[in-house]
């Protein structure tokens, strides 16, 4: 009888339970789940969406010099030479355009003071370096003969590839160099009195071979005395490597086709022998 009264009890409890759940409690909408998963967008694995970066112009990157570095270390692979001075110029073989006289007789042996310019390239290497050069020379003087005076002016254009051993040392302190080119020779020469001119004439040479031996000494120790930064300064701001005094001699040839003091009638049309030996020049040479 008791065990009776227990499961009736039991029974009576899971009933209103039931009940009271089955009240209160309304059945779940699964509706917005449904709805939710089908309008999520699913990201394809391993796909990051690319987007253009902002153009900021053209960057270049140059790679500084060392303007303190040693010559050797801080040379490039090409260069340019600048340089003026002048040359002693005395054609020892001319034969006068208007008399029979040789260069002695009117000029005494005194010899042509040359302005010259000098520009070239300079490719630099591992031995030294070789050039290719420009330079214009004009020079001027007076003299007298059988009691008229004598004006003759020369104007020589040269071009000329040369070698420069100046890799020696760190720095180029003294740097022999030698070149060979070519050459062509324009001239005038004038007669004349205090109150006229009597004749004058003029000739443009064909091209001849000319040759050159000369030294450089480095004149940068001058401006490192002063102020160290002198130099440095100049290498940044013009390029400057390197300043020297030029000392050389040089050899003219004549052209193939000389006029004949001896032939003068077949000979006539042909050029003055204008050849001159180991005439000396100095000047001031740049390197940049």
């Amino acid at each position: 009888m008791k065990n009776s009264l227990q499961q009736f009890a039991l029974a009576t409890v899971f009933l209103f339970c039931g009940s009271a759940w089955s009240q209160d409690t309304e059945p779940y909408d699964y509706t917005d789940i449904i709805e939710s998963e089908q309008n999520v967008e699913v990201a394809t694995p391993g796909y990051v969406e690319y987007e253009e970066p902002e153009t900021l112009g053209d960057v270049y990157v140059e790679s500084s010099v060392d303007s303190f570095a040693p010559y050797k270390e801080r040379r490039g692979r090409h260069g340019v030479i600048f340089g003026i001075g002048m040359e002693k110029y005395y054609p020892q073989e001319f034969y006068s355009l208007l008399d029979d006289a040789f260069v002695d007789d009117f000029l005494d042996g005194q010899a042509i003071d040359m302005f010259r310019v000098e520009l070239g390239y300079k490719l630099n290497f591992a031995l030294g370096a070789l050039t290719l050069t420009y330079s214009y020379a004009t020079g001027s003087t007076t003299g007298s003969l059988a009691g008229s005076s004598r004006h003759v002016s020369f104007q020589r254009h040269v071009g000329a590839a040369g070698y420069y051993l100046d890799n020696i040392l760190k720095e180029p302190w003294v740097v022999p160099y030698g070149q060979v080119g070519i050459h062509q020779i324009s001239l005038d020469e004038e007669q004349y009195t205090a109150a006229e001119t009597i004749a004058e004439d003029s000739v443009t040479t064909g091209f001849a071979l000319n040759y050159k031996a000369g030294i450089l000494i480095q004149l940068n120790w001058i401006e490192s005395a002063i102020d160290p930064t002198t130099h440095a300064e100049g290498l940044r701001s013009s390029g400057l490597e390197n300043t020297y005094l030029d000392i050389s001699l040089s050899w003219y040839d004549p052209s193939q086709e000389l006029y004949d003091p001896n032939s003068p009638i077949e000979t006539a049309d042909l050029d003055p022998d204008l050849r001159a030996e180991a005439q000396l020049g100095v000047g001031l040479k740049l390197e940049f």
